[in-house]
């Protein structure tokens, strides 16, 4: 089971398609699973869906229909994280910019 198929199984709020590379499932998956906690720490069955999650401009990008903070400060550390993640393999990667896309890759993916 992959990555990608493993977030659709365990968080049914995840009702998009992933549309990033596979170095950045790790980050969705571990977003996933703060946002969980977060709902299994307060005792609540999640009152959120997602729905879609992308890479722009070169960071990852998530659109929701919940209108709780909690989620945006759990959302936005991981796009953060995404700005120095490589979106192909998930190593350590800088934004790059071309002529059309912005980016970011590690020194062996560029």
């Amino acid at each position: 089971m992959t990555l990608e198929q493993l977030i659709y199984d365990q968080f049914p709020f995840v009702q998009c398609p992933l549309e990033c590379g596979t170095g950045w499932m790790e980050l969705i998956y571990k977003m996933c699973v703060e946002i969980d906690d977060l709902y299994f720490e307060v005792g609540e069955v999640p009152d959120l869906s997602i729905r879609q999650i992308k890479e722009k401009w070169g960071k990852l990008v998530v659109y929701h229909n919940s209108f709780y903070k909690c989620f945006d400060f759990i959302i936005d550390k991981y796009s953060e994280l995404s700005k120095s993640t490589c979106e192909i393999c998930g190593a350590e990667g800088k934004l790059i910019k071309d002529v059309y896309w912005v980016s970011v890759r590690c020194e062996d993916c560029r």
